[in-house]
């Protein structure tokens, strides 16, 4: 299983005051001129949503999104952005 960077320091980098919280946070969109909370983000699940800009994704695709990079290219700015915070994930051995 491959792990993708933590959501956190990518919204962080692009200005957005995360809140470490359950659930969906409403925040306004990086992405767009928003004057309104249109987006929302959940760390639980590493995922941002923008309803004005219909995005759903990860780390990556945010920062495919905002550098207009490739794929590659996009995983290897948001690991260079998170710093190492990559949140392992541990998996069950089922006997």
């Amino acid at each position: 299983m491959q792990i993708k960077p933590d959501l956190t320091p990518i919204l962080e980098h692009y200005g957005v005051n995360v809140i470490d919280k359950h659930g969906w946070v409403a925040c306004k969109c990086f992405l767009h001129d928003d004057t309104h909370a249109s987006a929302a983000y959940n760390l639980d699940m590493q995922l941002y949503n923008c309803l004005v800009c219909q995005i759903l994704g990860d780390s990556i695709e945010l920062v495919k999104r905002m550098e207009r990079l490739e794929f590659k290219d996009a995983k290897r700015k948001a690991e260079a952005i998170a710093n190492g915070s990559n949140r392992k994930v541990l998996q069950r051995n089922h006997t």
